[in-house]
């Protein structure tokens, strides 16, 4: 968010300095070839403030480069996981729970709600120490949830919905709109015009189940952002894309 508005700083002092330079111009408009030029510079500072007002190369460097980075990634994981026989839904842990967001997946025993409930996984990948059985890892979506906390963002249970839309839309440019609506239990996020639109995309054909399993960066970013403003563990309940759009909802536990 902090970069969004140095950007917007920027665009405004372009087009002041602009705008000075036509106002000169219309002062001292004589047709020599130096008016000539102040016309031009000053036509030209001031369509450089439009462009990167309305049109930040962020979103198009995170969409063409770090997306294509992140897949290899997010699918060598899931198939050491489809490897081990890991097929259940990954749960994401908040910080305050864990010490820092976890994603803990189960490989075996029963997962009553008592035993989610008081679940704490430590610090090695595999948790054998008890009855149930689990993985836990680092969600693919930390270190953008780190990153975002890095410059100003903060999610409470109060204002999480527009704290998530922000983030989205603004502080990191992830999607154009985006839409967050909490109820019974349940955080419903709808995303469209997604920057990350074509790995999401590669992912699910690849394999839907990573949708459910340790997520992609992005979806695994918005449940990390839902479980640290409320407090509870998170795991994706269903994905649907439509159209232009990904629709997801995710379930506190």
């Amino acid at each position: 968010m902090a970069q969004n508005r140095q950007l917007m700083y920027a665009a405004v002092a372009l087009w002041v300095f602009g705008a000075i330079a036509l106002v000169i111009w219309a002062f001292i408009n004589d047709g020599s070839a130096t008016s000539m030029l102040l016309l031009l510079s000053g036509i030209g500072v001031i369509v450089l403030a439009i462009l990167l007002y309305f049109f930040s190369p962020s979103r198009y460097l995170t969409s063409d480069v770090c997306g294509a980075m992140a897949m290899s990634d997010v699918l060598s994981l899931n198939s050491v996981l489809s490897s081990l026989l890991v097929t259940s839904q990954g749960i994401h842990i908040p910080s305050m729970q864990a010490g820092a967001p976890k994603l803990y997946m189960t490989l075996s025993g029963d997962l009553t709600a008592d035993k989610l409930a008081a679940l704490k996984p430590g610090s090695a990948v595999f948790d054998v120490s008890s009855d149930i059985k689990g993985i836990t890892l680092s969600p693919p979506g930390r270190e953008l949830l780190v990153y975002a906390q890095g410059i100003g963002a903060s999610f409470s249970s109060e204002g999480l919905e527009n704290e998530i839309k922000d983030v989205m839309e603004n502080g990191l440019e992830l999607a154009n709109k985006v839409s967050v609506r909490r109820e019974s239990g349940k955080v419903l996020i709808s995303l469209e015009g997604l920057a990350m639109g074509r790995m999401c995309a590669s992912i699910r054909k690849e394999d839907e189940g990573i949708c459910s399993r340790t997520c992609c960066p992005i979806c695994s970013f918005v449940a990390c952002m839902i479980a640290e403003g409320t407090g509870s563990k998170v795991r994706v309940e269903s994905l649907k894309a439509e159209g232009g759009a990904i629709h997801v909802t995710y379930e506190l536990i």
